[in-house]
């Protein structure tokens, strides 16, 4: 089983731009989410995940409980209902916006850090990757 837990920062974004635009985001929003390098901290305690983001321009915290819907702001002030796994090596988030807009995050783990590959089933939204390695 892969180490999950831990400290990451972004290596690369693939698509970005073109995803968050999709979804909706202004595109000067989406080129700054494109431009800044977070540093993500996951914590794992039992069925319960917390994913925190700190960009040094603002931060972000989602916590999920694995199996349950919970409410998961984004940093745009929009609250999706977010249902996550856990397997072996990733971590797979469905959401839904309040407008009824799907998506997955699936976050897929090595030992050197993780992929965290964005889909949405809004049509024309092409999806993004975003690469970090561990700390």
């Amino acid at each position: 089983m892969v180490q999950i837990a831990g400290k990451y920062k972004l290596e690369k974004n693939e698509n970005l731009v073109a995803y968050l635009t999709g979804l909706g985001i202004p595109e000067d929003k989406a080129k700054i989410a494109d431009s800044v390098k977070p540093e993500v901290e996951i914590i794992i305690e039992g069925d319960n995940i917390t994913i925190t983001s700190n960009s040094g321009i603002g931060n972000s915290s989602s916590k999920f409980v694995v199996g349950k819907e919970v409410d998961d702001p984004m940093p745009m002030g929009v609250v999706l209902k977010s249902t996550t796994k856990l397997e072996s090596d990733a971590i797979i988030v469905d959401s839904k916006d309040p407008n009824g807009v799907s998506g997955q995050r699936v976050y897929k783990f090595t030992s050197s850090g993780f992929v965290l590959t964005m889909t949405s089933n809004k049509n024309g939204v092409p999806s993004a990757t975003r690469t970090y390695s561990r700390c």
